[in-house]
């Protein structure tokens, strides 16, 4: 099996490593994969996990199994539960699953705020992020500006398909996350993520009872 692609990817993450950089993770198989080169070649960065208070403990344990294996500054970053009780009520979380804003006020506060906050710093970040996910993403770039935080967002895997990545991993032995085993297409909340059906784009699993064609949580709107 040709896994020239690799290649590619990892000459252009060592262009970057010199920059103050770091990698924003959902513990996806694409993230996965970008952590692995950084593991492999034992070249520090710091990894930061969005922790909403809703993640899947199968994700949980794999955070703790490669803090365990891998000696890196993996960061489970927690919300602002202060400004999250300003931004939305109890009141208001009755209507999740009915009220498109809701749920957006739930993203905006637990991982934009907090991808903001980090980003205050001013260091730049490497994504996941694939042209071919979501016909929103069509338009990625393998580099881009984040306008709202003034660095620069790196998305090293844009052009490859979650087939590709997903066979590589496997054939590679690379620790990935068992919630793809059980027929998820993409990692989430607990509250917004679903089991996919094989003929599914990696979208369509999330935020499934909302009627837009524009699913996103935020974090890639920059």
């Amino acid at each position: 099996m040709n896994f020239k692609f690799i290649k590619n990817i990892k000459k252009f993450i060592n262009n970057i490593i010199l920059k103050k950089i770091l990698l924003i993770s959902s513990l996806s198989v694409e993230d996965i994969l970008i952590s692995s080169i950084f593991f492999k070649k034992n070249t520090f960065i710091k990894i930061y996990i969005f922790n909403t208070g809703k993640i899947y403990k199968e994700t949980l344990n794999l955070l703790n199994i490669i803090k365990k294996k891998y000696n890196f500054l993996i960061i489970n970053f927690f919300y602002n539960k202060k400004k999250f009780k300003n931004f939305i009520n109890k009141k208001e979380l009755k209507y999740f699953y009915k009220k498109n804003n809701i749920r957006k006020k739930c993203c905006y506060t637990k991982k934009v705020l907090s991808l903001n906050k980090i980003l205050n710093f001013k260091y730049n970040y490497i994504t996941g992020q694939r042209k071919y996910n979501y016909f929103k993403r069509e338009k990625i770039n393998i580099i881009e500006i984040d306008i709202i935080n003034n660095v620069l967002k790196f998305n090293p895997l844009f052009l490859l398909s979650f087939k590709k990545i997903l066979r590589y991993i496997k054939k590679k032995k690379i620790l990935f996350n068992i919630l793809y085993k059980k027929n998820f297409i993409s990692i989430g909340c607990y509250t917004c993520t679903r089991i996919s059906k094989y003929y599914e784009n990696t979208r369509t699993s999330r935020w499934w009872w909302e009627n837009s064609f524009i699913k996103e949580c935020g974090l890639n709107n920059s």
